[in-house]
Parts: C-alpha cells; structure tokens; sequence
C-alpha cells in the first residue's frame, strides 16, 4: 500500500520516506511551510517554542489515512512523525512551501 513517513530532525532537514526517500533543507522553514502531498493532503510544519518539528494536518486527500506520532523534548524523536497511507493513489510528490495563496480567510499565514 503506497505509504510515506515525514518529520523533521536536530539539524533542521524534512525527512520523507516510503514511496520514495527525500531529505529537504529546512533551516530557513523553522517558523513554518507547508507540506502539499500530491494525493491532495495539505499540513503544516514548524520547530515550536520547545524546539519540537509540529507536523498538523489541514487537509487529508480522499482515502488517505493519516497516522500521527507526537514528538517530544525527553524522547528520542524530537519532531511529530506523520505517515499518511492510500490504498489506491500512489504519492507521487511532496511540495514544501512557506506560503499558500487563496481566497481572503484561506491562507493560516499571510505572505511575508
């Protein structure tokens, strides 16, 4: 079943793994991006005042299932983990970005 695993690590990197493997530089993205899969599922991601990677889903694409491990200081995984699964599209890509256009009231953070 076409599956990938996002989080962040200590040395600001997005890591993806499953459908295909990626390691995405992510020092400038500290205050937040947005992570658009391609089977229509939309989060975001950040370090929060602690230093934890939140990874929250928005949107979740249709038939996706999306599994959420949170991450903390005094454990070993310092960043949220999501695996989101879908029995029938594969993933074909991840967008990461700082910025979503839409209408008024759309966008959870407004264009720097």
């Amino acid at each position: 079943m076409p599956s990938l695993t996002i989080y962040g690590t200590p040395e600001d990197r997005i890591k993806i793994e499953g459908e295909f493997q990626e390691e995405v530089d992510a020092y400038e993205m500290e205050e937040g991006a947005f992570l658009a899969l391609s089977d229509g599922t939309l989060m975001t991601i950040a370090i929060d005042q602690g230093g934890v990677w939140r990874i929250a889903p928005v949107s979740v694409g249709m038939e996706t299932a999306l599994e959420r491990l949170e991450g903390t200081m005094d454990s070993e995984r310092e960043s949220d983990r999501v695996t989101v699964t879908n029995p029938k599209v594969p993933f074909r890509w991840v967008l990461l970005g700082a910025v979503l256009a839409g209408p008024p009231g759309f966008s959870e953070r407004e264009s720097e």
